[in-house]
């Protein structure tokens, strides 16, 4: 069963992206589509002949340009089908969203929702129990995180660079600055941390904690982060699971 949940998702992922490259005009083959999405050119051609016979898309093939286009130029796939367990998972989503509240991951997530609602059939239709008002979602009060915070945090983690930022420990209201290499970022209950090793230089390192200690810290108590470029590597032996 998971592998067939498996297969209907990419399906209709590889749907999804064939419809955008000919709805975009530029006359796509089977070919080009197949080496784009990594999957044999067969696959594809089967897969625009359900869009012809099941979602009645209007393909052609266009001699001269060697490649498929729509004879209705408006026409787009407005739904790929959806299960009813998926829409009950859609409804019971939007509220649970609440718990991201105030981070940058919520107005991400609310315009993924959107854009999923927003392509579901005019007739759907799904009565649930978690949309109707009888159920209440209380999430947790959670701290605000800004969307430069965020990003910039996330940015020194994928590149492998090292982040200098101004923080504020916990039950203080001054701020020092910190650098560090960050190792692993850590979501608990909404509330954002990344884990990383400090470097800051020991004259300027005044806390009680060394330099060279791995360290956690709270991305809502973070300002003016900033990636200095300097590139790291992450210990083998390290494990988030520890801290």
């Amino acid at each position: 069963m998971q592998g067939t949940d498996r297969e209907y998702k990419f399906k209709f992922t590889r749907l999804a992206f064939i419809d955008e490259q000919i709805a975009s005009g530029s006359f796509p083959s089977a070919g080009s589509i197949a080496k784009k999405l990594e999957c044999s050119s067969r696959t594809i051609q089967r897969d625009i002949e359900y869009m012809r016979n099941f979602l009645n898309a209007p393909i052609e093939w266009d001699a001269v340009h060697r490649g498929y286009y729509y004879t209705e130029k408006n026409f787009h796939i407005k739904a790929l089908p959806i299960n009813e367990g998926e829409i009950f998972a859609l409804t019971l989503a939007q509220p649970l969203l609440a718990q991201y509240k105030n981070t940058p991951i919520e107005k991400s997530l609310r315009g993924i929702f959107e854009k999923i609602e927003k392509s579901l059939p005019d007739n759907v239709h799904f009565d649930s129990l978690f949309s109707s008002g009888k159920v209440t979602f209380i999430s947790d009060s959670l701290p605000v995180i800004s969307e430069e915070v965020f990003e910039t945090v996330f940015k020194a983690l994928k590149e492998h660079v090292q982040l200098k930022f101004c923080y504020r420990p916990l039950q203080k209201s001054t701020y020092m600055e910190r650098l560090i290499e960050p190792y692993h970022a850590v979501c608990q209950k909404g509330s954002w941390y990344i884990i990383g090793k400090d470097v800051m230089p020991p004259k300027e390192n005044t806390t009680v904690h060394p330099s060279g200690d791995i360290r956690i810290f709270s991305l809502s108590r973070i300002k003016y982060p900033e990636c200095t470029g300097k590139k790291f590597e992450i210990p083998c032996d390290f494990t988030p699971d520890r801290y």
